[in-house]
This record gives structure tokens, C-alpha cells and sequence, in this order.
């Protein structure tokens, strides 16, 4: 993600995802079924600025939990 968005990292990228991007990157990975887990790095709550990395990681696994509850819904359906 932008560095913009996640000051807490010790690996900062320029021009990186937009959270909306990261979401949708997430969301079309989840819908596969192929993702069996998932890790997320390289978060330093010491380098963050006013919690920004954490509400942008916490937004991120929310989108995450809606994506599979949703599939799993569907999956039900099936």
C-alpha cells in the first residue's frame, strides 16, 4: 500500500495501493478459494503516526472477514 496510508512500515512504497485497491485486490484473492492463509507484515506500531497503519490494517481484515462470510454464504447456497 502507499506509504501514505501505512506510515507504520519499515519497507515504505511510493505509488503503492490505495486501501480501495488493497480491498479489491483482497476481496477478487478471497473469492477464489485457493487461500488457504494469510499473513500480515510488517506493521511497527512505533513508526505508525496517529494510529493511521492500524485503522487502515483493521479496515483491511474487516474487509477480509466480510469477504469470506459472504462466500460462505454463497457456498451455503450451493
Amino acid at each position: 500500500m502507499d506509504k501514505e496510508l501505512v506510515p507504520g512500515t519499515g519497507t515504505p512504497v511510493a505509488d503503492g495501493f490505495s486501501l480501495e485497491e488493497g480491498k479489491r485486490v483482497l476481496e477478487k484473492l478471497l473469492s477464489t478459494g485457493m487461500i488457504k492463509s494469510m499473513d500480515l507484515v510488517e506493521y511497527n506500531p512505533y513508526l505508525d503516526e496517529g494510529d493511521i497503519t492500524a485503522n487502515n490494517c483493521i479496515e483491511l481484515v474487516d474487509c477480509i472477514f466480510k469477504t469470506l462470510e459472504k462466500s460462505q454464504k454463497i457456498a451455503a447456497l450451493v
